[in-house]
């Protein structure tokens, strides 16, 4: 399904308007609209924002974009305004937002975020969020000044449930002493762990944080404790990094540690659903062993720029992705930036010459530059389609192209094994309805 959850049922609507009941149709319509926003949630994820006051178009921002992994950091203002629009505008039971909510932990860029999502709260539309590992004790927590960069403050647990204490931590149901965990009630019947994945305490000693994530014992513990505080309510599961592998290639530090211990504890508490991100591409994926379905949303930071929308009922649980239309909101708003007036388009193209960057540094410099090209070209179409998660609709096109015959042939282990890693997901990652079972 493409677009906003409701357009379908509006096409339908509207063709029985056409013979002449008008104002009964549009209250139907007004129904539908709320009926189904009740059931929803949006989730998103690496929103990875920087600050207004910590950037600029100087020549130290601009060159830490272009080396960086597709963040459009300089525009991280206009993509959040557009999500809490679209947000706002959707009107869904909660929203939640599974980590990396800054750049690198700035405590400037948490504290904008917060006044951001104050706005959705004032909509009457609740908020949860957790950490990532890019969020805490962050020694490259960095502000940049024409061509200087600064090192500015990061922040602390302490500060950060502070920060965010109207966005989960001051209605929780029930919070873990030993993490940034928490329990909390989105609906009458629903619940959600929101879990504290990250390590972050030896960040600033070591210099560097820790992009690897696991749930720990004492957390367990405290989750076996919590969920029997409220025994009637579904519950799902939320966590910066993923609860399961989505990929063969990456699994270190970015599936949890502890990920065959944990799951079989979630399957006992009867959690079917968890939620991650961390990875930055879009990807759903289903525990052999459990049964438990992890939906990892892509970077809202990054190309395609997309959240998810998850509709829950008594019969299914149902998953699709929306892609932000930066571009409207940015003519709405009388903007000038043409990269902005032409989103989508401008985004695609930053990330594809970072895909083309990569595999023309593993080529040998002695190739015709056409058959470079032809190679870095695949390249492209084959990341922008993972990290939307449409390699499996469009891999068969992609594999005709020039060039792809002598890509898959580059004596190159990591482009090879990367190259694999995409070609072999056969599902759809931007849809599912997973049908629950009668009991």
């Amino acid at each position: 399904l493409k677009g906003k959850l409701w357009i379908a049922l509006f096409t339908a609507v509207l063709l029985v308007s056409l013979s002449g009941c008008q104002g009964e149709t549009l209250d139907s319509i007004e129904n539908i609209q709320k009926e189904q926003a009740e059931n929803t949630i949006v989730v998103a994820t690496d929103l990875h924002h920087l600050a207004t006051g910590l950037k600029d178009d100087g020549k130290a921002m601009m060159s830490y974009v272009a080396n960086g992994d597709g963040k459009l950091l300089q525009y991280s203002d206009e993509i959040l305004e557009t999500f809490v629009k679209e947000v706002i505008d959707l009107h869904p039971m909660g929203v939640i937002l599974s980590g990396d909510l800054t750049n690198n932990g700035e405590k400037a860029s948490h504290q904008e975020l917060a006044g951001y999502l104050a706005e959705i709260e004032a909509a009457g539309i609740p908020v949860m969020v957790i950490p990532g590992n890019h969020d805490l004790r962050n020694p490259f927590a960095l502000g940049f000044e024409k061509d200087k960069r600064m090192r500015v403050e990061s922040v602390e647990a302490a500060d950060f449930a502070e920060i965010y204490a109207e966005f989960g931590y001051e209605e929780a149901l029930a919070k873990d002493p030993n993490s940034l965990s928490y329990l909390a009630q989105l609906s009458e019947d629903l619940a959600v762990f929101m879990l504290d994945t990250n390590r972050y305490a030896h960040n600033l000693e070591i210099g560097v944080p820790n992009p690897s994530g696991e749930v720990k014992e004492e957390t367990i513990q405290w989750m076996k404790s919590a969920i029997e505080t409220i025994p009637d309510m579904e519950v799902i599961a939320v966590m910066h990094h993923n609860a399961i592998p989505h990929t063969e290639m990456f699994i270190d530090n970015y599936v949890i540690d502890n990920s065959q211990e944990v799951m079989p504890i979630l399957a006992e508490m009867g959690i079917s659903l968890t939620l991650s991100g961390h990875i930055h591409i879009q990807d759903l994926a289903q525990d052999p062993n459990t049964g438990i379905h992890d939906f990892t949303t892509t970077a809202m930071s990054v190309y395609p720029h997309r959240y998810g929308l998850i509709t829950l009922n008594d019969e299914s649980i149902q998953y699709q992705t929306e892609s932000l239309d930066v571009a409207a909101y940015a003519k709405a708003q009388g903007l000038k930036d043409e990269n902005l007036l032409d989103f989508d388009a401008y985004s695609k193209r930053e990330f594809a010459e970072k895909a083309k960057a990569m595999v023309l540094s593993q080529m040998p410099a002695n190739l015709p530059q056409a058959d470079r090209q032809a190679m870095a070209d695949v390249m492209a179409e084959l990341n922008l389609a993972y990290f939307a998660g449409e390699e499996a609709d469009l891999k068969a096109e992609i594999m005709e192209m020039e060039g792809f015959d002598a890509l898959c042939n580059l004596e190159s282990p990591f482009l090879q094994h990367y190259i694999a890693s995409i070609l072999l997901d056969e599902t759809n990652d931007n849809q599912i309805t997973i049908q629950r079972e009668e009991s």
